[in-house]
């Protein structure tokens, strides 16, 4: 699945960062599983999720990889639809980037975010980063008794859960767009 998005301004480094990412798996060695970029709602991020599902079991990955990778899609994409930066529509632009080198498979996941949302979510990731596996477990799990499970999601609790399912094989980035809006762009794999 590869879909654009309009042609302005604001998605202009989400495009160039979209098309550096198929580049690469398009390189020896490597596979792209899936490319998507454009707006995002619940059915196409379902559709999404059933392609990498359905290409990973083809490629032959192994039944409790593609579960990890599935959570780990459906953590940061909807920390794309809760969180990123919304259109005039009020949908959040994204692209999304699947792919396999050697034994390992990546997804790369990019939207906009305001200033405000860039700093709540790079001090969740750092602490994340910093964390080792036990603590991340532990602390999801006091997350889920002590709060329970909104419609929005705990504060940071999806990025916990990319930790944990990457096994803390999982990296960040912001790129400022303007004075208010940066493109984040997380990446997280697991072995297959």
């Amino acid at each position: 699945m590869q879909i654009s998005i309009n042609n302005n301004e604001e998605t202009n480094i989400a495009r160039v960062r979209f098309r550096q990412l198929v580049d690469h798996y398009s390189k020896d060695g490597r596979s792209r599983i899936a490319s998507y970029i454009g707006e995002l709602s619940d059915y196409k991020m379902s559709n999404l999720l059933y392609m990498v599902e359905s290409q990973m079991e083809q490629m032959g990955a192994n039944p409790a990889s593609i579960k990890k990778l599935f959570f780990i899609m459906i953590e940061a994409l909807q920390n794309a639809i809760y969180h990123g930066e919304k259109d005039n529509t009020g949908f959040t632009s994204c692209f999304v980037v699947v792919g396999k080198s050697g034994h390992e498979y990546t997804v790369h996941v990019g939207n906009l975010v305001k200033e405000s949302e860039k700093l709540k979510v790079n001090e969740y990731l750092v602490k994340a980063q910093m964390m080792d596996l036990q603590t991340i477990k532990n602390k999801t799990r006091e997350m889920l008794f002590r709060d329970g499970i909104s419609g929005k999601g705990g504060a940071g609790l999806g990025l916990l859960t990319i930790a944990q399912k990457s096994e803390k094989n999982f990296d960040f980035e912001f790129e400022k767009f303007n004075s208010d809006l940066y493109l984040l762009t997380l990446k997280a794999s697991v072995l297959g």
